[in-house]
């Protein structure tokens, strides 16, 4: 993503693949998905490790997971729940856009994501294969990593049409709510040059400490949990220190 930026071009990375059987074949970036969907709707770690070691046969062992009698391995659910993380996020970024939801100010733009009554009440149907209830299509836009992916599409997305490029280039900034935890996760996304980036990176931080924030360790973008009442204080404060 960064390689233009240091003059890098045709980056290639060293990658494995299992082989199963003749047509059973598993890369390592289906592996992390995986995981990572594990991570994202069921919230369970130990399940995301025990996938990583899920041996065909070993039913209930190895980080395979009984459904209905038969054995599907941890890998398999993980990369089913990580589909529908991607149609979440698709599903997601394109109603803002379609509504018009995400808010333009001078320095960044911004918008919120809130939870539904019944992705907080945890209510509606469940399919074995697929995510709990608890966590439906609201519910998993609060999880970190999953708003990270939908802020790297919306920006990817509109730098790609040039309608963030130039003048018009803005960090965008969302706002995805918990309810079980009565916050807020605030997530940057930079579409600016590196100088640029860098400055409003150290306002976000410090408009974010400033309400109290929390900082949620999210590699290279910025997210702070930030509560309820205080979120749209920040947004506020944000834009009073990028004027100064």
């Amino acid at each position: 993503r960064h390689a233009p930026d240091y003059g890098l071009e045709d980056v290639l990375r060293h990658e494995f693949k299992r082989v199963t059987g003749y047509n059973s074949v598993v890369s390592d970036s289906d592996v992390a998905n995986a995981v990572q969907g594990l991570i994202d709707w069921h919230k369970d770690y130990a399940e995301a490790y025990d996938a990583l070691n899920c041996r065909k046969g070993e039913e209930g062992t190895g980080g395979n997971v009984v459904n209905s009698g038969a054995v599907k391995s941890g890998i398999s659910l993980g990369i089913q729940l990580a589909k529908q993380s991607r149609v979440a996020v698709i599903n997601a970024g394109s109603s803002m856009i379609e509504k018009q939801e995400i808010v333009t100010y001078k320095h960044f733009r911004f918008a919120y994501i809130h939870a539904s009554s019944s992705s907080a009440n945890g209510q509606g149907s469940r399919d074995e294969n697929t995510a709990p209830a608890s966590q439906t299509k609201d519910a998993i836009l609060s999880s970190p990593m999953v708003v990270n992916q939908l802020g790297r599409w919306l920006v990817d997305l509109h730098l790609t049409s040039g309608k963030w490029t130039g003048r018009k280039a803005k960090p965008l900034i969302i706002l995805s709510e918990n309810p079980s935890k009565r916050t807020y996760t605030a997530s940057a996304f930079n579409c600016l040059s590196s100088v640029a980036n860098n400055r409003f990176s150290s306002r976000f931080e410090m408009a974010a400490r400033q309400v109290g924030g929390k900082r949620q360790e999210v590699w290279e973008d910025w997210c702070w949990e930030i509560e309820n009442d205080k979120v749209q204080g920040f947004v506020q404060q944000l834009h009073l220190i990028l004027e100064q």
